[in-house]
């Protein structure tokens, strides 16, 4: 049921002979819809408005800034990312991707990791997890962003490396972030993540979970299942 397949024990499927599917493509635009939620929230400072006025404090009036001609890095133009992507650009962010299964696609750039970071303001994380994608956001890659940058994951948690997370954002390498995933879930008590404040924006692996998009891959998880039952 889902997309996902890197919480699979692949070997001993194989052994037992039993088959596996799953549901790719399904939740593309509700997981993309998140992102660019995501992306308005950093730019316009929505969730410290909220958490100020609940707390009862003055009258909160951050000064954002406008997406229009701000840059954005897709990483993985799957069906998120090419979702992500439309809402981007009506948005009138400059939009780029990395990902090296898609030498083009329309008319964005796409530029080699981690070097296509260099001068984004937003670098949003939309790639399965696997052996050579787990922290891929590290201490090294890092680096080739330019400072201030904003990241997003709606991915997979592991994709970036939490330690790495906190230490960009202590030192101002990284402005702000926005998690829908995390290396560890539920976000453990004591996670240093909590330390980063009006930082970051919490998630819970909810990106995907809209009435419509459970009732769809439901469906379509019962009629694989019975497929195989009765094959």
């Amino acid at each position: 049921w889902g997309v996902g397949t890197d919480n699979i024990d692949w070997q001993s499927f194989k052994e037992l002979n039993i088959p596996i599917k799953n549901t790719p493509g399904v939740f593309g635009e509700e997981v993309a819809d998140i992102a660019m939620h995501y992306i308005t929230g950093l730019a316009r400072h929505t969730y410290l408005i909220d958490r100020a006025q609940k707390q009862h404090k003055a009258w909160v009036r951050p000064t954002g800034r406008s997406l229009w001609g701000t840059s954005g890095l897709i990483v993985g133009l799957g069906s998120i990312g090419k979702a992500l992507a439309k809402r981007m650009t009506a948005h009138g962010m400059k939009v780029s991707y990395c990902d090296p299964g898609i030498e083009s696609y329309i008319d964005y750039e796409r530029l080699e990791w981690p070097f296509g970071m260099k001068d984004k303001d937003f670098v949003i994380f939309c790639c399965p997890l696997q052996p050579d994608t787990k922290h891929m956001l590290n201490e090294s890659t890092l680096g080739y962003a330019k400072d201030g940058v904003n990241i997003i994951n709606v991915a997979r948690g592991q994709l970036i490396s939490e330690k790495v997370l906190v230490k960009g954002i202590q030192r101002n390498k990284i402005a702000l972030a926005a998690l829908d995933v995390f290396e560890n879930e539920p976000v453990p008590e004591k996670s240093p993540l909590y330390e980063l404040g009006q930082s970051l924006i919490f998630g819970s692996h909810n990106g995907s979970n809209t009435y419509e998009a459970v009732t769809k891959v439901s469906q379509l998880s019962i009629n694989l299942l019975a497929d195989m039952l009765y094959d």
